[in-house]
């Protein structure tokens, strides 16, 4: 029968091929429209749900890895050392600075290689961020700041791996 040779997708296209009269008698007909019906309807999620893919694709194929949108870069949600902290940290020979996403980059292939042993300060935990972390965990983290060291960077590497390899 129709629906049977040409589909549920390919209804519609022999339907609209058929004089006037025939296609409103077939779109009257309740199984076949209810089969013409869920055919148009699929059609559409189908189309919607490329579109959305596409558009996703073409947002993610846009970024260069020098081109972070502000929303992912790790800078907007953390708060700046002032200059008394910065005077504190730098009193250890060892410890570094992040002043950006490069610098962050830099350290990790720069621990990974030998090249450097020490910790990089990348920023302090904003107070919204702490009283969410307090609110979900119990656990107070005014102050703190974020850091990552050289030989946390080596363990990942050795201990766990290279995603990479």
């Amino acid at each position: 029968m129709l629906g049977k040779e040409a589909g549920e997708r390919g209804i519609s296209d022999m339907i609209k091929t058929l004089p006037k009269a025939k296609q409103n008698s077939i779109v009257k007909n309740p199984a076949t429209a209810t089969a013409f019906d869920a055919g148009k309807a699929r059609a559409k999620k189908q189309a919607e749900d490329s579109a959305k893919m596409k558009k996703a694709r073409e947002a993610k194929n846009s970024r260069s890895e020098g081109d972070i949108k502000s929303k992912d870069n790790v800078f907007n949600s953390l708060d700046a050392y002032n200059s008394e902290e910065i005077a504190s940290i730098k009193r250890d020979s060892q410890n570094q600075i992040a002043k950006s996403l490069e610098d962050i980059k830099t350290f990790i292939t720069s621990s990974i290689n030998g090249e450097i042993r020490g910790r990089l300060f990348i920023g302090k935990l904003k107070s919204d961020t702490s009283a969410k972390i307090k609110k979900d965990t119990g656990v107070s983290t005014d102050g703190y700041s974020v850091i990552i060291t050289s030989d946390e960077i080596k363990h990942l590497f050795n201990q766990h791996g290279d995603a990479k390899k």
